[in-house]
């Protein structure tokens, strides 16, 4: 009883002492931030740039402007530091190209009536391509809506499916997770994961072996286009990722923004809270999925052809599709 009060009355204070708080950043990077190496970044010289810009007197703004410029030299879309403010600051952002996504002319000229919706799913067909636009994983996917969506392409007898994951900037995996299942026929290997424990470039929890295996009444086991651009990010990084070790999958469109190390948020004494990739991820070859990938196909861009409604990307993608696989 006295022991559990005591623990109740000395809970650590608040600091908010400058220096403290900026090397309790740093302190947690260096020992939970996986992808050092990958990054190139050698964290104990980003230290010796930015510690002498802090003392006893600097200011909560500055502060927090050294702060987010030392976690800038990351160039991980993951890492966001939150200040005295609620909304959080992420010093990188994934390239945009706005000619490989006009949403509105997505919707408005290929989807519009001609599109059903199951769950965060918006599909159709063009002629025997199927069609799926996922916007964010953040919307869930059910076993009932990926049912539908998979049964209306057998009944159609589709010979290839486009999954668009452009401008998709993740969510929860676990729903790149659930779509993947319905692209595959048999049990597979498709991600290997590790967690980072301490400060030495080698110190990872032991790697841990992913599988896939198929799930429901529906697969579709033809041949899979994914379209990507630089703001396929995250757990849309990821999908492609689970996609690029099952036969027949080709990549049409920009490289994917990276993405792949699980993000993990703490804390620090003065209450900012931020967060950092925590988890190493690689596909079963031992690629790196934070890097991203490159597509196999690279349709050529229009300004114009954007600006009269057009969508090259996914124009091109059509027509690759039926003429290899009709």
């Amino acid at each position: 009883m006295l022991s559990a009060c005591e623990s109740l009355l000395m809970e650590p204070s608040r600091s908010d002492d400058p220096v403290t708080t900026f090397n309790e950043l740093w302190r947690v990077f260096d020992e939970r931030y996986a992808f050092f190496e990958i990054k190139e970044v050698d964290w104990d010289s980003v230290y010796l740039h930015y510690r002498p810009m802090v003392n006893d007197q600097t200011r909560n703004q500055d502060l927090f402007n050294i702060c987010l410029s030392m976690l800038g030299t990351l160039q991980d879309g993951h890492v966001f530091l939150r200040g005295d403010s609620n909304s959080p600051r992420y010093p990188f952002q994934p390239a945009f190209d706005p000619r490989t996504l006009n949403r509105e002319n997505l919707k408005r000229i290929y989807l519009n009536n001609q599109a059903e919706q199951a769950d965060g799913l918006v599909y159709r067909t063009f002629d025997k391509v199927g069609y799926i636009y996922y916007e964010s994983f953040t919307q869930n996917l059910s076993f009932v809506a990926l049912e539908k969506v998979f049964s209306d392409f057998d009944f159609i007898g589709v010979s290839s499916i486009i999954v668009d994951v452009r401008g998709n900037g993740g969510g929860n995996p676990a729903n790149a997770l659930r779509l993947a299942e319905r692209l595959t026929g048999t049990r597979r290997e498709v991600f290997r994961s590790k967690v980072k424990i301490g400060s030495g470039s080698r110190d990872f929890s032991e790697e841990e072996i992913h599988y896939l295996d198929p799930v429901g009444n529906y697969q579709f086991t033809g041949p899979v286009m994914l379209l990507t651009d630089g703001q396929t990010f995250s757990a849309a990084n990821f999908f492609v990722a689970l996609m690029k070790s099952r036969p027949q999958v080709i990549l049409s469109g920009r490289p994917t923004g990276g993405g792949g190390g699980l993000p993990a948020v703490s804390e620090l004494p003065n209450g900012w809270t931020f967060s950092y990739s925590a988890s190493f991820i690689t596909m079963p070859d031992g690629y790196v999925i934070e890097r991203g990938f490159v597509p196999d196909l690279v349709p050529p861009l229009s300004s114009a052809l954007t600006l009269l409604g057009r969508d090259p990307i996914l124009e091109f993608s059509i027509n690759y599709l039926r003429r290899n696989y009709p």
